[in-house]
């Protein structure tokens, strides 16, 4: 008598695949009805101190602010489009909004979180003006031909390059 073979879905047994989906969904129910917290708690919570930015000199503002980049890094959140701030302006828009944003307290989901410093709420001629790149800009320019482009500019400063990446987008 001839043994049956299993039912196979993308190389896994159906049993393999409906367990892999419970899982995939009850990380899913975690994430949207879960327990919420903050990065800013989340790195209190791993040891890093986090003073408001007026209490700190330049030089250890710069310290404090590597040392929270660093430690979004190992929280899987990591930092892009910097480079039109200052130390200064960084910190205290992280202290003061970025790190303040509610986000799932789960950390089996495994999520990677990015966040740019460059969003729709801050206009999208940031973006436009610091890091769009000529293709991009080319495209908006054909898409949206009644739409003003604010000219190139380089950014003031240089830190994107230096910031940690997920472990995937390594270069």
């Amino acid at each position: 008598m001839k043994k049956k073979k299993p039912d196979l879905i993308g190389g896994v047994t159906r049993a393999q695949f409906d367990e892999a989906y419970r899982n995939y969904a009850r990380k899913m129910d975690l994430f949207m009805e879960g327990p919420t917290t903050t990065h800013f708690q989340m790195l209190v919570d791993a040891g890093i101190e986090i003073p408001a930015p007026e209490s700190l000199t330049d030089e250890a503002l710069h310290t404090k602010l590597w040392g929270i980049i660093h430690g979004l890094a190992r929280l899987h959140a990591f930092l892009s489009c910097t480079d039109h701030l200052s130390d200064r302006e960084l910190y205290t828009k992280l202290y003061h909004e970025t790190l303040r944003v509610e986000e799932p307290a789960v950390d089996e989901i495994g999520f990677t979180t990015h966040i740019s410093l460059c969003t729709a709420g801050d206009g999208d001629d940031l973006y436009m003006k610091y890091y769009a790149n000529d293709h991009f800009r080319e495209s908006c320019r054909r898409d949206y031909p009644d739409e003003p482009l604010p000219p190139h500019e380089d950014p003031p400063y240089d830190r994107d390059r230096r910031l940690p990446r997920p472990p995937s987008r390594r270069r």
